[in-house]
């Protein structure tokens, strides 16, 4: 595959609050983004081949625009601790590969926060909230400089397993995703990441359930 993980967005509280967990946990905070337009903020933590972000709406009426409405981020995070699914799986193309387009159905999304020639490619299942945002960055690498070193280790994401709250079949977005390298999708009782650092090779592990719907295994 041409394709490959960039970064995960987990909805969260306003502000940011549940990343104090993280840094409690000895990962290293990058600097926060805010998405003009877009009416998101984040909290944001860096590794070798990932990015994981905390993403809440700021300002209800850019997320409720006619540009993001299709997004449903309005939506996603009013119900994120309820009905609807949280989190987001943005994709890129391989580092040194070529510039892949979304092997499945898409749609061009173009931020106000994005130069004019670049786009966001969104998967047609934007509108099922039961399943995740998936999207395709129009970068098509992590530069070096973003890269932050974590006080307990962690450096490299080995694999990702997403754990869903329904018992719908995954549409051919998800399926697509779930074919990737090292990404497994499971249906459970609730909404639930599980990201694994370096193999596990410390054998440890932390549950940030309930404040965050996240596992890391490191």
């Amino acid at each position: 595959m041409n394709l490959e993980l960039d970064h995960l967005f987990i909805l969260c509280a306003g502000g940011g609050p549940e990343a104090e967990l993280l840094l409690d946990s000895g990962f290293t905070e990058a600097a926060s983004n805010r998405h003009p337009g877009q009416g998101t903020s984040n909290r944001l933590f860096v590794f070798d081949n990932f990015k994981l972000e905390l993403m809440w709406v700021d300002v209800p009426e850019e997320a409720r625009s006619e540009l993001v409405r299709p997004l449903h981020l309005w939506e996603r995070w009013q119900q994120r601790e309820s009905a609807a699914c949280p989190f987001g799986i943005c994709l890129r193309s391989v580092a040194n590969g070529k510039n892949t387009r979304l092997p499945f159905s898409h749609w061009q999304y173009m931020p106000s926060y994005l130069p004019s020639h670049l786009s966001i490619e969104m998967g047609a299942n934007a509108d099922n909230l039961n399943e995740p945002l998936v999207f395709k960055t129009p970068f098509a690498y992590m530069p070096d400089v973003l890269r932050q070193a974590h006080r307990n280790g962690c450096k490299k994401l080995t694999a990702l397993h997403v754990g869903m709250h329904s018992s719908n079949a995954a549409s051919p977005v998800l399926n697509y995703v779930a074919k990737l390298p090292n990404v497994s999708l499971s249906n459970g009782e609730r909404y639930t990441i599980e990201l694994i650092f370096d193999d596990a090779a410390q054998g440890l592990h932390k549950d940030f359930f309930p404040q965050l719907p996240l596992i890391i295994r490191y």
